[in-house]
């Protein structure tokens, strides 16, 4: 057996294993389970991790779970790093009541939980 005969076999092996994984996922979409929601990002030093968009800490990221936190939020990017050493100091304004206060004291109750 050829070098190359044998890599092209390992290679379909392992496209084909990719294959099934895909075609179960696609299969379990459309019963209408999302795979992808229960999937969570490992943050490390948090220098990868965008803290609204990323799906990090909760069932679904922050920007969804507290849409009125985000919409204050001046830099919708900003890494989990970041935010740890200014969690308040990068919003457009502080945070009104109602609504706003309501997610905001959910949002720090999330977090004082992991500490």
């Amino acid at each position: 057996m050829s070098r190359h005969s044998a890599w092209s076999g390992v290679m379909q092996k392992y496209a084909s294993c990719w294959n099934s994984i895909l075609r179960e996922l696609n299969n379990l979409s459309s019963k209408g389970f999302n795979f992808k929601s229960h999937c969570k990002i490992r943050v490390g030093n948090g220098l990868r991790t965008r803290f609204w968009l990323d799906n990090w800490v909760s069932d679904q990221p922050l920007c969804i779970r507290f849409p009125r936190i985000f919409a204050l939020e001046n830099n919708k990017s900003v890494t989990v790093d970041a935010k740890r050493s200014d969690f308040t100091d990068s919003f457009r304004r502080q945070v009104r009541d109602g609504a706003e206060n309501q997610q905001w004291t959910e949002l720090l109750a999330m977090f004082n939980m992991f500490e």
